[in-house]
């Protein structure tokens, strides 16, 4: 008889390709994500908006995990303006290709609102997404910057840094070129995301940063793929 041979421990995620982005200034509490979605991949939405409503909940997206949820308040000659800024992920399931995700921010009529989508492709089954190294900053001075050690990370690696503000903020993505740039402004609620995604083994570090532009909002963290 012959013994059957010794099956070895999955790999598990080793790559990370990026795939699409987009962009959405939709009001109505959902976005409308690109097509070409596959179930497994990873997809990142951050938003930014300005509007009259006080309101600090977490608009996260129906089946996503929340990065951050963000708030400042500005001031208006008509009345207090509210800068707020969520970052989120999902591992989709397939249904989200060209499909009006729900579950963020529902925006009414003096409300801004801009979005932008990253999507990303692993290349086995994920088992596990880690939030590593975060740093938030909402106020009005001017957040400091952050390094995401992702050179010294064992696993598969999303750096990732959403900004937003009410005046055309500028952010520095230093130690790699970003997968995509998304710079959207929507009567005065201005986004900007950069991403980079790193193999398991390959990952570098990254420097985020955004400069003092006023109403800052400003997210940085390391996306562990395993």
């Amino acid at each position: 008889m012959f013994p059957f041979p010794t099956i070895g421990p999955a790999l598990g995620v080793t790559e990370v390709a990026f795939v699409t982005s987009a962009t959405s200034t939709q009001h109505n509490g959902s976005i409308t994500m690109p097509s070409g979605i596959q179930t497994g991949d990873i997809i990142i939405v951050g938003q930014q908006w300005r509007g009259l409503d006080g309101d600090t909940a977490d608009y996260s997206g129906s089946g996503f995990t929340s990065i951050s949820n963000l708030y400042v308040a500005g001031s208006s000659i008509v009345d207090d303006d509210y800068y707020k800024s969520h970052a989120s992920y999902k591992i989709a399931d397939g249904s989200e290709a060209s499909a009006s995700v729900s579950g963020f921010a529902d925006q009414d009529a003096y409300t801004a609102t801009t979005a932008g989508i990253y999507v990303y492709r692993p290349n086995a089954e994920v088992s596990a997404v880690t939030q590593v190294n975060k740093y938030t900053y909402q106020g009005s001075g001017n957040p400091a910057q952050n390094v995401l050690y992702g050179s010294s990370s064992s696993a598969a690696t999303i750096a990732l840094a959403v900004t937003g503000s009410n005046n055309y903020p500028s952010i520095t993505f230093s130690g790699e070129t970003a997968d995509a740039v998304v710079d959207i402004n929507n009567y005065g609620s201005d986004l900007r995301m950069r991403a980079y995604a790193a193999n398991k083994g390959a990952g570098v570090d990254i420097t985020t940063d955004m400069n003092d532009v006023g109403a800052n909002l400003f997210t940085s963290v390391l996306l562990e793929i395993t």
